[in-house]
């Protein structure tokens, strides 16, 4: 944060600023309390003069004792910055530093004046006007944004709500200034829609679609299903004997489109257009739709209000952008949640390079909801190779034990012809066994293992529990 001296001056008005926010209960009552009596003996004072505009952010928490007041008044701004004073910053204002470096690119700092403000100040201002004083009541805390024009008799624009700050001081200055942000949520909402609007898949896209659909809405079944031969399979049933909750239905049409998945949460229905999957629907809804633009396709999903982007890479689809489908309150304004940047590589892997959520710095509330964080979802960021086949090593980034952490899956065949899936996170495996036929599964086995921090020994084997095992039977046309 900087510091800025104050505008040289005229005749002399009094103006308090800040607005009482609202006083919580317990301090009504200290109304009486002796901190009347010293409120602001030792104050700082800001004069405003003639000259360049001035910009003023203010961010004075609430004081309520006397040992308190001398230990802000004490504070200098070099104070601030990682201590335990932080609730002082600008930063600590929400979306104020924001503003404040949106004014700096439409309002340079050569023509005008900025200050912050982080101590009960008067603020008082020299023109022709008659003076006024507002006494300051120390027990309250004052956040907002003031402008002034510099000239004798320009009035003093004050605002308690940090955003668009650059339109509020356009419109005083009868200039046409807006704020990035505003101009980049229009293009993205533009954008967004048109997205949704676009129904042109590439022929692979329409194929790949569905195996992606399946990893979102069933990835907790584990099914490779590109590794499996299901040509002319009309059902194919999961049945587990002993968790209710891997028992799975597919329904195939004579396309080998899968039309219809049950399991324990309830049925979903899939429409298809142009070969690709479209709609998805519950007993209850619609909740999801597919859009494509090539080989790009958009999922919009209604649950958690969130369209996402993916991108393909040979066989595979990686996320890489993250949209919000409704409009944020007004100083919310960032559509984009994050992006990340896909990587494809000359060995034939692919790498998704994860980037911050919230690239603009807008940080959103609504992200702390379920209904829009990503903590049910394991986010594919490797594969060892792009072209399905075996060996393959994929990685994921997944929540586990309530931290995010990295999936590493692994598929292969073993010696007897089983396709082996293991699940590596926290030195943990789970191993998948599918014992085939014909190119598809008959029955598999799941079974947990306690690695050693190298991950090559298996410390402790789940020989007590039971293995899970999940039958698979098939209908033909």
């Amino acid at each position: 944060m900087k510091k800025y001296s104050t505008l040289p001056g005229l005749a002399l008005t009094l103006i308090m600023l800040f607005i009482t926010c609202g006083i919580k209960a317990q301090i009504k009552k200290q109304s009486s309390n002796p901190i009347s009596k010293w409120a602001c003996r030792s104050c700082d004072t800001l004069i405003l003069k003639p000259g360049k505009p001035i910009f003023i952010f203010y961010n004075i928490p609430a004081i309520l004792s006397d040992d308190e007041f001398r230990h802000v008044q004490q504070l200098k701004e070099s104070d601030l910055d990682g201590s335990i004073d932080y609730k002082f910053e600008l930063s600590a204002l929400s979306y104020a530093q924001r503003e404040w470096d949106e004014l700096h690119l439409h309002f340079p700092k050569e023509k005008f004046n900025y200050k912050y403000l982080f101590r009960h100040t008067y603020i008082k201002v020299i023109n022709h006007a008659a003076e006024v004083i507002n006494m300051l009541a120390l027990p309250d805390d004052y956040k907002g944004f003031i402008y002034w024009g510099g000239k004798a008799g320009d009035k003093v624009v004050k605002s308690d709500k940090m955003y668009q700050l650059t339109e509020l001081v356009a419109q005083q200055r009868k200039v046409k200034s807006r704020s990035g942000y505003m101009i980049k949520n229009e293009q993205d909402s533009i954008a967004i829609a048109r997205y949704k609007s676009t129904f042109k898949p590439s022929p692979e896209a329409a194929k790949l679609a569905m195996f992606l659909a399946v990893d979102l809405n069933f990835k907790g079944h584990d099914l490779p299903l590109q590794l499996f031969d299901l040509k002319g399979v009309k059902e194919m049933k999961l049945m587990s004997d002993t968790h209710n909750y891997r028992n799975l239905i597919l329904n195939f049409n004579e396309k080998g489109q899968i039309v219809k998945m049950l399991n324990a949460l309830g049925t979903v229905f899939i429409e298809y257009k142009d070969d690709a999957p479209y709609l998805f629907k519950d007993n209850a809804a619609q909740f999801q739709e597919f859009s494509y633009s090539g080989d790009t396709v958009f999922v919009a999903n209604k649950w958690n209000h969130k369209m996402d982007r993916y991108t393909m890479a040979g066989d595979f689809y990686f996320k890489t952008k993250s949209y919000l489908l409704y409009e944020p309150v007004p100083f919310r304004k960032e559509l984009i949640l994050s992006e990340n940047e896909l990587s494809k590589q000359k060995n034939g892997s692919a790498e998704l390079v994860l980037q911050a959520n919230n690239p603009n710095g807008d940080i959103l509330d609504m992200l702390n909801s379920p209904a829009v964080n990503e903590e049910s979802e394991q986010l594919l960021t490797a594969v060892s190779s792009t072209k399905w086949g075996l060996p393959i090593t994929l990685k994921y980034k997944t929540y586990y034990d309530s931290k995010l952490t990295e999936l590493i899956e692994e598929q292969f065949a073993d010696p007897k012809g089983n396709l082996i899936l293991d699940k590596i996170i926290d030195g943990i495996r789970r191993r998948y066994i599918f014992k085939m036929k014909d190119g598809r599964p008959v029955s598999l086995s799941v079974k947990t293992q306690i690695l050693s921090d190298d991950g090559k020994t298996v410390l402790s084997d789940s020989k007590k529990i039971k293995t899970q095992v999940v039958n698979f039977s098939y209908q033909y046309f």
